[in-house]
């Protein structure tokens, strides 16, 4: 599969993901836990696990286009989320969340880059810069 394929997949991956998190496993596991419980610790762990998986679609060998893969995957995830909750509330409105999600999953995409041994450590740090923007935004 060339690059370009490999982005559009990327990018449908993102969306695809975005819809099945959002709306089965985190509208189940929100019978669970309270409301910030769910923004601060199960989202951003459950949306940076399955939004940063993007990063195997590089070849273990080839790892330069991991950071590509999961800005697209982030890109392709944080626009279906807004259209999600802007078709459950009724309303849209202007949020950087869905620009945001980049920046959470980048630091697994350079981990990933770096070395594939690194992907759990950047995987902690997008978990932590999510949960953080998360606490920010309801406090």
């Amino acid at each position: 599969m060339d690059t370009w394929s490999k982005k559009v997949v990327a990018l449908g991956y993102g969306v695809v993901i975005g819809l099945t998190v959002v709306l089965f496993i985190e509208a189940t596991l929100s019978i669970m836990f309270t409301p910030f419980i769910m923004a601060v610790i199960v989202a951003p762990v459950v949306e940076e696990f399955f939004k940063t998986q993007a990063v195997h679609l590089s070849s273990s060998t080839y790892r330069t286009n991991a950071v590509t893969y999961v800005v697209l995957a982030a890109i392709g995830f944080g626009l279906i989320e807004a259209f999600i909750h802007a078709v459950f509330s009724g309303y849209y409105y202007i949020s950087l969340t869905p620009l945001m999600h980049i920046f959470f999953s980048l630091p697994t995409g350079i981990a990933y880059k770096q070395s594939k041994h690194l992907y759990g450590a950047g995987l902690i740090v997008s978990i932590t810069f999510h949960a953080m923007w998360n606490f920010l935004v309801i406090i």
